[in-house]
């Protein structure tokens, strides 16, 4: 398969501060010590052969490399005790380019609730770290993931944004 092609089978589900409230985004978190597990389920189920799994109080976001949404759907849905009817208007999926610019997007936080906010720039290297360590990482996030975080760099590095959250001195 073509890289190019690999790449077009990239998805992104998820909810964020932008579609669900806060009591919603609540019932929708994937615990850190949990990750492994459920990283394993998605693998195992062959839901998809990639897959990073981001969980913040804003977003609960899974970045797969697969065929369709809908068995991704079922399966977060599965995690939950969301209503599916409840789930599904405030749910998103992105595919292909529209998956990488959004997995960008957020790395760099231009969709974080607060523009330019750094903190998520860490989890998701923390995410890719532990899908990295439990063999959820394939040839495709190989490349993905370390350019996401090399334009992450050089975007907080080049414009005004790594300057919005560093801590100013009042004298």
């Amino acid at each position: 398969m073509m890289l190019a092609t690999k790449f077009m089978s990239i998805i992104v589900i998820g909810i964020n501060h932008k579609t669900a409230p806060l009591d919603i985004r609540e019932k929708i978190y994937f615990a850190d010590e949990k990750l492994a597990l459920y990283l394993q389920d998605l693998l195992h189920q062959g839901i998809c052969t990639e897959a990073v799994l981001v969980s913040t109080c804003n977003r609960s976001e899974l970045y797969c490399v697969a065929e369709e949404c809908e068995p991704l759907i079922d399966w977060l849905h599965s995690q939950t005790t969301v209503l599916k009817a409840d789930l599904l208007p405030i749910l998103y999926c992105y595919q292909g380019l529209d998956a990488l610019i959004h997995i960008t997007n957020v790395a760099v936080g231009l969709d974080s609730m607060i523009l330019g906010e750094p903190q998520i720039f860490g989890q998701i290297k923390a995410a890719f770290s532990e899908s990295s360590s439990v063999g959820a990482i394939g040839s495709v996030f190989q490349h993905v993931f370390p350019h996401v975080f090399k334009i992450g760099k050089e975007i907080r590095t080049m414009t005004a944004l790594s300057r919005l959250h560093q801590p100013r001195c009042i004298s």
